[in-house]
């Protein structure tokens, strides 16, 4: 049996399609969130661009390995609001 992405969502369930004619820019547009999980494919079609074209991942590590993530660093913001993350990659926080 051959799975898509739509079997990991369930939107008529959700009723997510009524949901988004209703408010079609209550989509999580503008939001970033930092998931921590060792099971997540980003090459999945769904994870590549949000509904206004930008890209949904900025920045990946693969802690698989090891199991464990050091959640002990704990970073300032420059004056400019930006966050030099783990990858050396400069962040803007909003």
């Amino acid at each position: 049996m051959s799975l898509s992405v739509n079997d990991y969502i369930p939107k008529k369930t959700t009723q997510q399609n009524e949901f988004l004619k209703k408010y079609p820019e209550y989509d999580g547009r503008g939001l970033v969130i930092a998931i921590i999980d060792t099971g997540i494919d980003v090459s999945m079609p769904g994870m590549q661009y949000t509904s206004t074209g930008l890209a949904k991942i900025i920045d990946c590590f693969n802690f698989y390995s090891d199991g464990m993530v050091n959640t002990s660093v704990i970073k300032e913001l420059g004056v400019d609001n930006t966050v030099i993350g783990l990858s050396g990659r400069i962040l803007k926080v909003s």
